[in-house]
């Protein structure tokens, strides 16, 4: 593991808040894939999707500036693949059922099992295709796009650290008004009209 305080490109920076293994990690170390957080920047390493070429998967290592930083997002989407396996196996399943009360004796012992596997499969996509999430956390600036995948992190994970990144571009923007608490005046009672 590495010393998180070795990737920072100003000594003075301290760790805000890090993205690794689908959490929040503790901090002062790093694993090979992470997203951390100072008051300055933001530094990524892992695979991420690169700029202008659709889903291919890049190695890389990325540090932003938290000034150039225009927003972030993630999207939770779910595998169409695994939709159309499951109606596929379905039909195939339905044709099986209907081959087998066409009454073909010779067959029946090969179309029992043969739809037995075929129900399972079809059970099995749509099981998947309801549970498993592909999420991506993407991160907009002034250069282009940083997305990754964060299928291990919970959406209030993501949600923290998105909102971790935003109040640290706050406080850059706007250092004066960063902490800013509302005092209310206290209210006096209306002055009596005079006679």
């Amino acid at each position: 593991m590495t010393d998180v305080k070795s990737i920072f490109s100003d000594p003075s920076e301290h760790e805000i808040a890090q993205l690794q293994s689908g959490t929040i990690a503790p901090a002062g170390s790093l694993t090979s894939h992470y997203c951390v957080l100072t008051e300055k920047r933001l530094y990524h390493r892992g695979i991420s999707f690169t700029s202008g070429s659709g889903n291919a998967l890049a190695e890389n290592e990325n540090i932003i500036r938290l000034k150039d930083i225009s927003s972030t997002g993630f999207t939770s989407q779910k595998k169409l693949s695994y939709l159309f396996f499951a109606i596929l196996f379905l039909l195939i399943t339905a044709g099986l059922a209907i081959f087998y009360g066409t009454g073909q004796e010779e067959l029946k012992d090969i179309l029992i099992p043969c739809i037995m596997v075929a129900g399972i499969m079809t059970l099995l996509m749509f099981v998947l295709y309801f549970v498993i999430r592909r999420k991506v956390f993407s991160i907009y600036f002034a250069g282009g796009e940083l997305s990754f995948l964060a299928n291990g992190c919970r959406i209030k994970t993501l949600r923290e650290f998105s909102r971790a990144i935003h109040i640290a571009i706050d406080k850059i923007n706007n250092p004066d008004q960063a902490e800013v608490v509302v005092k209310e005046e206290p209210q006096t009672a209306p002055e009596a009209p005079a006679e």
